[in-house]
């Protein structure tokens, strides 16, 4: 091997090296920081959510659905979605983002509870079936968009007074 090819394997394995220990340094001081668990339930939220999605309008239209009532189902989604940046801080001003965000998190659970249960309990009438995922969906983006929404504000609020005390 010729010395000037040595001295750039070399180089390029130092910098993955650099690189690869920045990483650790960057990823121990988030898992170490005042507000991992907000932050790191806010990223696991959208890992275990359903939505309306590809898959899902695949199945809708499978189980039956037209476009035209996935179109509304979608719709009535967003509302919801909507309606709870309005929710968010009206709760937040009343019990706190800590307790909000918790409620905000039950309420979600309960209504995807509530959804997979119909799912479940009426899988042999594939509307029904549907219809009861989708409730549970529509209704649970109140308690997504409201979790995101207290996280943040919880994120922001701690970033806030490390930098300014």
């Amino acid at each position: 091997m010729a010395p000037g090819r040595h001295s750039a394997i070399v180089r390029i394995w130092c910098s993955c090296c650099n690189i690869a220990q920045k990483a650790l340094r960057d990823f121990n001081s988030y898992f170490r920081h005042a507000v991992f668990l907000p932050s790191f339930a806010g990223a696991l939220l959208y890992l275990t959510v359903l939505s309306f999605g590809a898959q899902m309008v695949t199945w809708l239209l499978a189980a039956g659905y037209s476009s035209a009532q996935i179109a509304i189902t979608r719709t009535l989604s967003v509302i919801f979605e909507v309606l709870a940046t309005w929710v968010a801080p009206w709760l937040m001003g009343r019990v706190g983002p800590i307790r909000a965000g918790l409620w905000f998190s039950n309420w979600q659970i309960v209504c995807l509870g509530a959804g997979l249960s119909v799912f479940w309990r009426h899988a042999d009438y594939s509307f029904i079936s549907a219809a009861g995922l989708v409730g549970g969906t529509i209704f649970s983006r109140i308690g997504l968009r409201g979790f995101e929404l207290c996280a943040e504000l919880i994120i922001q609020e701690v970033s806030w007074l490390s930098e300014h005390l």
